[in-house]
């Protein structure tokens, strides 16, 4: 059912052919609309940054609306989990996430005391994850080549006093 609907029960008795009618009471079914409006955008940005704040379009309902942000580490179709606190109708992420996160923003209508949510749709927050990797060679002489995307090291001297020299190198 989509539309608010009234409904009562007409009875009616034939006797000797008269016909009698009675109405009983009306009740009225009361549909507690909710559209739960819509939320943007995808956005990429690095290991440790501040995503911009989330923009969004309002629930629409029958009744007092309320909003609960969630979150996901396993996509859009994962399994999501409360934001504590986050219960406005706008979502700022704090500064500092490290791991691709989903999100969505569910409303919730309450009317007459019955509550209905909906899940609006779902944004994810990519986060580029470059760590620096790290290149040892031992040798007191060394050459960095490239090579297909990849450091080497090839040593040219002979150890000093046969002691290894450990070197790192951080590939930027």
């Amino acid at each position: 059912m989509t539309v608010t609907t009234s409904y009562r029960r007409v009875a009616t008795s034939t006797l000797n052919g008269v016909a009698c009618s009675a109405n009983s009471n009306c009740i009225t079914v009361t549909v507690n609309n909710l559209t739960p409006g819509s939320i943007a955008a995808d956005q990429t940005i690095c290991s440790g940054g501040d995503p911009a704040g989330f923009t969004s379009l309002a629930a629409t309902g029958s009744g007092t609306i309320s909003y609960q942000w969630q979150s996901s580490t396993t996509g859009c179709n994962g399994t999501f989990s409360n934001i504590a606190g986050a219960t406005l109708a706008t979502y700022d992420v704090p500064s500092g996430l490290t791991v691709t996160t989903s999100y969505r923003r569910v409303a919730t209508t309450t009317l007459n005391g019955v509550a209905c949510s909906a899940n609006s749709n779902c944004i994810t927050v990519t986060v580029n994850d470059l760590t620096p990797r790290k290149y040892s060679c031992r040798s007191n002489d060394m050459q960095w080549r490239r090579s297909s995307r990849i450091y080497q090291c090839s040593s040219h001297r002979k150890w000093n006093d046969n002691i290894p020299m450990a070197v790192q190198h951080d590939r930027m």
